[in-house]
């Protein structure tokens, strides 16, 4: 079981695959800012009553993490770097 496995053991596929699909949309030309934005804003929506602010670095960093063994190491950078620099994930750093 890899750790993206581990983390959405309890989600459904749709929730998965919408934040996945959301997430890639547009990676390449985003900042990590705005990365960590977006991740927020949908953390809201398909996690409420958890802290969108964690939500949001642990997702990053746990993408980031799925991209780096799929070996997607730009994808994976962007995400991480988001998850690092903007949530202050210290996984991620």
């Amino acid at each position: 079981m890899t750790a993206l496995d581990f983390l959405y053991a309890a989600v459904p596929a749709s929730v998965l695959k919408c934040e996945l699909d959301y997430i890639r949309e547009g990676l390449e030309s985003r900042s990590a800012g705005e990365l960590y934005e977006r991740m927020k804003a949908f953390s809201a929506l398909a996690y409420p009553g958890d802290a969108p602010d964690a939500r949001a670095a642990r997702e990053l960093s746990q993408l980031g993490q799925h991209h780096y063994n799929r070996r997607d190491y730009a994808a994976a950078l962007k995400l991480l770097r988001a998850a690092a620099e903007v949530g202050g994930d210290g996984e991620a750093q």
